[in-house]
């Protein structure tokens, strides 16, 4: 490569490489990520060299006649396109803490709007077409350098808006409830129109030096991309409509709840009012088998007495009327599976969570703490049910017994299920994850083998 040809491989490789950087770099600040920032920017700019250096090449090359522009050379670099998008789904899995597939839109996005500052400022300066449409790279010079500089800081000035405008329309977390297939739809149509595009952003009809009469194939993309949103929408709206049969069949659940606990209360009134009217009886009757020596059936008299009231007594659990009734609900499922229990919770009054959230978390982690032990062929099930006030957070802790050999975590984090009806058990963890992500909260699952930890951790103020 001779001085000539490295001073315009030069310049078009760093104007790319700033136009490829800013993209993984507004992706890294738009969600949560699996590494620390200083590891992220690295293995982004490490993942931002791949295609400058190949595009550019390839555009010298080529554009320079060095390469004749046959049709085998141009469906490699249409495939230099593919190859663009698969590396940063690449980047996507490997930094982001969120599947590739709920983030890729916006790449799509920032692919397509931070092209137009190149195409319109740097190609137009820079760049001129033979008469065999050729795209001729000019040398960058002293007198033109200021030129360039300028086209890099309003890329990153661009790239700056881009970020805000991210930020903003991550808060938007209808686009997280979309499910996979309405997004591989979405993306199938993107393949599409990438496919049938140039990505050519001079005009083939002006040879004039410096001429660009507009973006070609442009309007397209801009109508593939009005599609694209639309078929969002559709999907957003589809989804919304699953959440909302959800909530209501929650909603219709809590009822059912309450109504079940209001029985069991009176019928607990009712209980302990007839051990209260008989309490003189027993008393009696254990006085008269102490004194007629019959140790043996009097200390089987009390024991049964004992059991009768602990019977009674074990309707209360806390003092949230919601969260007393899903667990005397649930806790009944457990002693109908010889699993074991022990409750620990201290649900403070006042608290800002919705009840409705709490019985969403609490029904979530028991029907899969209780899924988790009836699965498990061992006797000694058990569950350990922890809630209390920790700084500004309220923490929801379930420990159970599993299968040792039974990973009941996911490749994504998520619950397994061995349920039939798979689809509302997904809704049901999605809307577990929109309550997370609702009150700035956070979960932590740990398989320990022989047993299972879940814990749930969501803001009170």
């Amino acid at each position: 490569m001779n001085l000539l040809l490295l001073n315009k491989f030069l310049h078009l490789y760093v104007m790319t490489l700033a136009y490829e950087y800013v993209i993984y770099f507004i992706m890294c600040h738009s969600f949560p990520i699996k590494t620390s920032k200083r590891k992220a920017y690295i293995t982004a700019f490490f993942y931002a060299n791949l295609v400058p250096i190949i595009n550019s090449l390839s555009i010298l090359y080529i554009g320079g006649e060095i390469i004749e522009e046959t049709e085998t050379v141009l469906l490699i670099s249409k495939a230099l396109v593919f190859f663009e998008e698969f590396i940063m789904i690449c980047f996507l899995s490997y930094i982001l803490d969120i599947v590739w597939y709920r983030t890729y839109w916006l790449t799509i996005i920032l692919h397509t709007v931070m092209s137009f500052p190149l195409a319109l400022l740097y190609y137009a300066q820079f760049t001129t077409e033979d008469s065999q449409g050729h795209l001729m790279i000019h040398l960058l010079t002293l007198e033109t350098l200021p030129k360039y500089i300028v086209i890099l800081l309003i890329i990153l000035l661009f790239g700056g808006i881009l970020l805000l405008l991210s930020r903003f329309i991550k808060r938007f977390k209808k686009l997280h409830q979309i499910s996979k297939l309405s997004w591989f739809i979405l993306y199938s149509g993107w393949f599409l129109i990438m496919l049938s595009s140039t990505k050519n952003y001079q005009s083939k009809n002006d040879h004039t030096e410096g001429g660009l009469e507009g973006l070609n194939n442009v309007n397209q993309v801009l109508i593939g991309i009005a599609v694209l949103l639309i078929i969002m929408l559709i999907a957003i709206n589809h989804s919304d409509k699953r959440l909302l049969r959800v909530e209501n069949a929650l909603l219709k659940e809590q009822n059912e709840i309450q109504y079940a606990n209001y029985l069991a209360l009176q019928q607990q009134e009712l209980n302990i009012h007839k051990l209260y009217h008989d309490i003189g009886n027993h008393i009696k009757t254990i006085q008269v088998l102490v004194n007629n020596g019959d140790n043996k059936e009097a200390r089987e008299y009390t024991e049964n007495l004992v059991n009768h009231y602990r019977e009674i007594n074990k309707v209360y659990y806390c003092n949230n009327k919601i969260i007393n009734a899903v667990l005397s609900q649930k806790l009944k499922v457990c002693d109908q599976s010889n699993i074991t229990y022990d409750i620990d919770l201290t649900i403070p009054e006042g608290l800002t969570i919705r009840d409705i959230d709490l019985m969403s978390v609490y029904s979530n982690l028991l029907d899969n703490a209780i899924e988790s032990c009836q699965r498990n062929e061992n006797t000694n099930n058990y569950i350990k049910v922890k809630s209390s006030l920790v700084g500004n957070y309220f923490a929801i802790k379930i420990v159970n017994s599993k299968y040792q050999e039974k990973n009941v975590i996911n490749e994504k984090g998520r619950f397994t299920t061995w349920k039939k009806n798979k689809t509302m058990h997904g809704y049901g963890i999605r809307i577990l994850e929109e309550i997370i992500e609702r009150y700035d909260g956070q979960k932590e699952l740990i398989d320990l083998g022989e047993e299972f930890s879940a814990m749930v951790m969501l803001k009170a103020q």
